[in-house]
């Protein structure tokens, strides 16, 4: 063993574990280069998270390392890849080979749905929930808000049939920064006068 260094080790095998000088502890290598690092080369390099009844979880690497993707899961025979962060910085919910920085899949009968909650009790009836678009600008190093897509209360939710809303769409005209272009209101009527 190394220097300041305490090992743990099994029937025939030097060390299993190390913790070095630094207070790194390697699980699997003998040189830690983090305050944990976890190193297998013949079986999944991954943490298992499992409770008595209940699905097994796990975090790491997926299908005995074929693949370079970071994962969480489940196991329940076989690996079930919940969230996957691909070696390109690809994100997939729901698929193991994410094409775009964020990519949704369904294989089911649901459709696939990103469902984005406005969960503001006080129901004061303007209450929002918007998707924001923003591009880089040169001339002022940064980003740039370009447009929005927003989904709001018409009235206060408070009484039966009371869930009238709408949506608007708002592009930006430089300095005047976003503005409404259009709205749908709850009778499906256009208006496409700023501010709706």
């Amino acid at each position: 063993s190394g220097t300041n260094e305490i090992h743990f080790g099994t029937a025939g095998v030097e060390s299993k574990m190390v913790i070095d000088s630094s207070g790194n502890v390697g699980i699997g290598t003998a040189s830690p280069t983090s305050i944990l690092e976890l190193k297998e080369a013949s079986i999944v390099p991954r943490i298992t998270l499992l409770k008595t009844g209940i699905l097994t979880w796990f975090i790491g690497n997926p299908s005995q390392g074929t693949s370079n993707n970071f994962t969480i899961g489940t196991d329940s025979g076989s690996n079930t890849e919940i969230l996957t962060l691909s070696n390109a910085g690809n994100v997939g919910i729901g698929t193991d080979s994410p094409t775009h920085l964020l990519t949704l899949e369904e294989t089911d009968t649901n459709s696939v749905q990103l469902v984005i909650d406005n969960n503001n009790t006080s129901d004061a009836g303007t209450e929002t929930s918007t998707i924001r678009f923003r591009h880089y600008r040169s001339y002022v190093a940064g980003l740039n808000d370009a447009g929005e897509i927003t989904v709001g209360k018409e009235e206060a939710w408070d009484a039966s049939g009371d869930r009238n809303s709408y949506m608007s769409f708002a592009t930006r005209l430089g300095t005047n920064g976003v503005q409404e272009r259009m709205r749908i209101d709850s009778s499906g009527n256009v208006d496409l006068t700023s501010g709706g």
